[in-house]
C-alpha cells in the first residue's frame, strides 16, 4: 500500500504536508459526491421546512399589512444557506486532502489542517455502507448546538475508495507506533 493513489484525479504527492522523517504510506480526497451529500438526509429536509415555514409566515404577515412580514427574510435566508451546504461542501472536497504517513494521519484543506498521531487514535472504524467508497472515521467533532447538548459526530477520511484497506493499514502502523 505504499505510495499509492486511490482516486483518480489526485497525482500531486503531498510531500508539503510531511514533517521531517515522515514516510508517505497513503494518500487521496474524497469523491465529491459522497463527501457534500454526509448528513443531507437529516438537514436538507430540515432546510426545506424551515423554507417553506418562513414563505408561510411571511405571507400571513404580509396580509396583516405594514413591514413585520420582511423579519420572516431572516429565516428564508437562513433556510437558503442550509439548503445550499451540500453545494458548498462539494466545492471543498476537490481542495481536500487525505494522508497516512507512518507516524501521522492528515485531513487537509486549502486554509486548515488537523493531524493526528497515529498512535493516539482512539478508534479506527469503517463505514462502507455505500460501496465502492466508504468512510475512514478516527477522531471525534464537538457539534455546538443552542438548543441543547452539544453532539459529537465521528469524522476522519470521507467517501474514499478502499476505505476498508486504508484502516486495515492504519490499525497496523498504530500496533507497531511504539
Amino acid at each position: 500500500m505504499t505510495d499509492t493513489v486511490l482516486l483518480p484525479g489526485v497525482t500531486k504527492r503531498p510531500d508539503d504536508l510531511l514533517d521531517a522523517g515522515e514516510t508517505l504510506i497513503w494518500w487521496g480526497s474524497p469523491e465529491p459526491r459522497r463527501f457534500a451529500m454526509r448528513g443531507a438526509a437529516i438537514k436538507v429536509p430540515f432546510m426545506l421546512f424551515f423554507v417553506g415555514f418562513s414563505i408561510f409566515w411571511m405571507i400571513g404577515a404580509a396580509k396583516a399589512g405594514g413591514f413585520v412580514w420582511t423579519f420572516g427574510l431572516l429565516f428564508f435566508g437562513v433556510g437558503l444557506w442550509g439548503l445550499g451546504e451540500p453545494l458548498r461542501r462539494y466545492r471543498d472536497a476537490s481542495g481536500m486532502r487525505y494522508v497516512v504517513t507512518d507516524q501521522r494521519t492528515i485531513v487537509a484543506a486549502p486554509g486548515w489542517q488537523k493531524s493526528f498521531l497515529i498512535r493516539t487514535l482512539p478508534f479506527i472504524e469503517v463505514n462502507a455502507s455505500k460501496p465502492p467508497l466508504g468512510d475512514v472515521l478516527f477522531f471525534n467533532v464537538e457539534i455546538s448546538n443552542s438548543e441543547g447538548p452539544n453532539t459529537i459526530e465521528r469524522d476522519g477520511f470521507i467517501g474514499i475508495p478502499e476505505a476498508e484497506a486504508v484502516a486495515r493499514e492504519m490499525r497496523r502502523l498504530q500496533a507497531a507506533a511504539p
